[in-house]
C-alpha cells in the first residue's frame, strides 16, 4: 500500500513539473512580459517611492520583491538572473543608492535565462504620485510615449533605450477591438498625474551580435507572406503597383470644352445656308 502511494504521488510531481517546465519553454506566440522590481543593497526614498509608482503603472503584469539584494549586475548578472527566471519576469527594476552613484536606477532585459541588456541611469527631480493631486490610471492602462530628438533616430544607445521603454510598457498587444461593445466615444483630456522625473544616462550595456540574432528570430509562421506588387510603408499602408498596357489618348471619352472645339469656316457656313 506505501510503495502504491509513493509511486502516485511521484507521479504527480512529474506531471506538475512538466507543465510548469513547459510554461517557460518558446512559443510561437509569446506572453506578456512580466517586470521584476527590486532594491540593491542600500535604497533612498526617493528610489524606493520610484519604485513603487513605476510598480503601480505596470501592474498587473509586475512582481514586486519587497527584501533588499545584494545584486551588482554590471560585476555580476548570475544572481539576477536566477530571481528573474524563478518569478517568471523578462524584464527587470532594480534601484540602489550609493556614495559613487547616487539615486541609482537600472533598467533591462533577460531573454533565455540569460542577461540581454541594460542602461543605468541617474534619477533627479522626481515628483510621485501621491505629491500630485489628480486622478489615477486604472491598472493595465497604456502610456502614450513620446520620444523627441534625432538620438532616438540614429544614435545606438538612445536607439536602445527607446526600444527597452516601449517594451516595458507595451503590456497587452490588442488585435482587434470589438466596436459593437463601445458604448460612449471617450473625451481624451491629457493631465498631470505623475511620476515626474529625470533620467541622466551613465552605464550601458548592449546585447551581443549573437544573442540579438537570436532573440529577435522570427518564426516562419508568423512571417507575412509576400504578395506580387503589393508592399507596406512605414505607418502599415499598403502600397500596391498596377501595370497597364498602351493606351490609345484620341480614343478615350474626355469632357470636350467650348473652348476646344473647331470653328467653322465660311465654306462650312454658307453650304450650312444653302
Amino acid at each position: 500500500m506505501e510503495k502504491k502511494i509513493r509511486s502516485h504521488f511521484g507521479k504527480r510531481t512529474k506531471g506538475v513539473h512538466r507543465r510548469r517546465y513547459k510554461k517557460k519553454q518558446p512559443k510561437v506566440n509569446e506572453t506578456v512580459k512580466k517586470v521584476l522590481f527590486l532594491k540593491g543593497r542600500k535604497t533612498s526614498e526617493n528610489i524606493r517611492d520610484l519604485l513603487t509608482d513605476l510598480y503601480l503603472i505596470t501592474k498587473p503584469n509586475a512582481h514586486k520583491l519587497t527584501r533588499k539584494n545584494d545584486i551588482v549586475p554590471f560585476d555580476d548578472e548570475t544572481s539576477l538572473e536566477f530571481l528573474c527566471n524563478k518569478n517568471d519576469c523578462g524584464l527587470f527594476v532594480l534601484g540602489s543608492h550609493t556614495k559613487k552613484r547616487p539615486n541609482n536606477l537600472i533598467v533591462g532585459r533577460v531573454y533565455d535565462n540569460h542577461l540581454y541588456d541594460m542602461v543605468e541611469f541617474g534619477v533627479d527631480s522626481l515628483k510621485t504620485i501621491h505629491q500630485i493631486k489628480g486622478e489615477t490610471c486604472v491598472d493595465g492602462t497604456k502610456p502614450l510615449l513620446v520620444f523627441n530628438g534625432d538620438g532616438f533616430q540614429f544614435d545606438e544607445d538612445y536607439k536602445m533605450i527607446k526600444n527597452l521603454f516601449i517594451d516595458l510598457f507595451k503590456g497587452v498587444v490588442v488585435q482587434s477591438i470589438l466596436l459593437t461593445s463601445l458604448q460612449k466615444s471617450p473625451n481624451v483630456d491629457l493631465t498631470d498625474m505623475g511620476p515626474y522625473f529625470n533620467l541622466t544616462k551613465r552605464r550601458i550595456q548592449m546585447a551581443s551580435n549573437d544573442l540579438m540574432k537570436t532573440a529577435t528570430w522570427v518564426h516562419p509562421s508568423l512571417r507575412p507572406k509576400k504578395v506580387k506588387n503589393v508592399s507596406r510603408n512605414k505607418l502599415g499602408d499598403k502600397v500596391g503597383r498596377i501595370h497597364m498596357g498602351k493606351q490609345n489618348y484620341n480614343s478615350i471619352a474626355t469632357r470636350k470644352m467650348k473652348a476646344f472645339k473647331k470653328k467653322k469656316t465660311n465654306n462650312q457656313k454658307k453650304f450650312y445656308k444653302k
